[in-house]
């Protein structure tokens, strides 16, 4: 074996000079006796991986406009007797065509197994209500989510569109809350503690009961997304760079604590965010508002 450059590694460089199957075998050995120590990538990678380079953050924002796209074209296809699975293969498929690929089970959820966050069957028909539908996307290997709670009739009922408003607003001041140098802890607890004291009085028999909620899924939610949906816990400070999964949510259950028109409501919102200066909303192609999302839904 010959090479007439110069080579700088001295392994590759004995490499070069080798002349006998003896050599080669000992140069073999001298490999397999390196040794690896990667205690420092286990123990810093994940707090490495939580900002993004500008790269990463471009491969997330288009990431998320697919996500919003998909949604757009799945919330038109809401209507009493679509099955939740049809509803599902519209956003895959849009998904697809618009260049991504699945970040993670696609949710819709309708009826009394739409409570169950980790529902995922799809195999319900819309009868009347809510549906929730939770979409996550890759783009490069990057991904964003995003969901969204809509009626399955055109109308809202002003019992639901009550609980929605509240939620939908404190959604909205939680992305605005994602910025940097925030304490994303206290972030996520201000909302919660918000959330309970709008709620408690309309939904609750005894309105002033604090204890209301030990039984729901009620809150607001941050965790880092990038490779992963859910890559790692997010506490501590908010730093310029990191984009996150912000979720605000309530699922009401079947209680005589709670009263009877709101018993069963699921609503879930999901949106990405860039943490700047100002936050930046990366999923906003789908908004918030009731009028908003009736004109995404009717095209009018």
């Amino acid at each position: 074996l010959k090479y007439n450059k110069e080579v700088a590694d001295p392994i590759l460089k004995d490499f070069t000079r080798l002349q006998t199957e003896d050599e080669l075998k000992g140069l073999q050995q001298q490999i397999r006796d390196i040794k690896f120590d990667y205690s420092w990538t286990e123990s810093n990678l994940p707090e490495l991986r939580i900002t993004k380079s500008a790269e990463e953050r471009g491969y997330m924002q288009k990431a998320g406009v697919i996500a919003a796209r998909a949604m757009k074209a799945a919330i038109k296809q809401i209507k009493p007797g679509t099955l939740e699975r049809e509803i599902q293969g519209v956003a895959e498929w849009e998904t697809y065509r618009q260049g991504g690929s699945l970040a993670k089970a696609t949710q819709v959820l309708s009826g009394f197994p739409g409570q169950n966050v980790l529902y995922a069957q799809n195999d319900q028909e819309l009868i009347q209500g809510l549906v929730v539908i939770d979409l996550g996307v890759r783009y490069r290997g990057y991904c964003s989510q995003i969901a969204r709670t809509i009626p399955v009739a055109e109308v809202w009922s002003p019992t639901l569109v009550k609980v929605y408003e509240i939620l939908a607003d404190e959604h909205l001041a939680l992305i605005k809350d994602c910025r940097k140098g925030q304490d994303l802890s206290a972030v996520v607890q201000k909302h919660r503690s918000i959330l309970a004291e709008k709620l408690n009085p309309i939904v609750l028999v005894n309105g002033e009961e604090r204890s209301g909620f030990r039984d729901t899924y009620l809150g607001g939610v941050i965790s880092s997304i990038g490779l992963e949906i859910n890559e790692s816990p997010v506490q501590g400070t908010a730093m310029a760079g990191m984009v996150l999964s912000g979720t605000t949510t309530i699922a009401i259950p079947h209680s005589k604590r709670f009263k009877k028109d709101y018993q069963g409501v699921h609503i879930r919102l999901t949106d990405i965010i860039e943490v700047g200066e100002t936050s930046k909303w990366l999923t906003q192609g789908i908004p918030l508002g009731v009028k908003e999302l009736e004109i995404v839904r009717t095209g009018q």
